[in-house]
């Protein structure tokens, strides 16, 4: 069946597809409005790792102790020292979803040369939050977990970092011009 426009013909089946077309495309916007909702979510809320192990498990001693974030959340930590005595330190950054459990067991050889001091970012492992922020408040508590280190005879300090951590370090080695190293 043909509709007659007078210039032409425009079929039922043109009109099909265009609405067709439309309704296809309001279910796909609808998507990406419920996606953008239910990622920005996981964004700042995500599944963490739940990898619990500590120094102990691989026979490597270490302090537990907590400090505060810059807006009074508490976060915790490990000092682990190095296997001979220095004043060379490193403060350890988990990426998103991860904590210090995970950095330990990638980086913890690095202690045969390096004091490390690895910490649960906001949300994260064993310290406090309701949220991530993916490295904008995580980049003001790096510089306490950084002066952490420092109390504790570090004067040579470097900054090791992977995702979002990645993120902070940078960040904060560019805050604070003691800083030696940042990777």
């Amino acid at each position: 069946a043909q509709l007659s426009t007078g210039g032409g013909g425009l079929s039922w089946g043109k009109i099909g597809g265009g609405i067709g077309a439309g309704l296809l495309g309001t279910g796909f916007l609808g998507y990406f409005v419920y996606a953008g909702q239910v990622g920005a979510k996981d964004l700042m809320t995500p599944t963490t790792d739940s990898f619990r192990k500590t120094p102990d498990a691989y026979g490597v001693p270490y302090q537990g102790l907590t400090f505060h974030s810059h807006d009074g959340l508490k976060l915790a930590a490990w000092y682990v020292p190095a296997e001979v005595p220095t004043n060379k330190g490193l403060v350890v950054f988990h990426g998103h979803t991860s904590n210090k459990d995970t950095m330990f067991k990638k980086y913890g050889w690095l202690r045969q040369k390096y004091n490390l001091f690895l910490y649960d970012s906001r949300y994260h492992g064993d310290s406090e939050g309701k949220y991530t922020t993916l490295g904008y408040y995580e980049r003001k508590d790096a510089q306490i977990a950084i002066d952490q280190l420092r109390a504790r005879g570090n004067t040579s300090v470097g900054l090791l970092g992977e995702s979002m951590g990645g993120a902070v370090a940078i960040n904060a080695g560019a805050a604070d011009k003691g800083v030696k190293a940042v990777w």
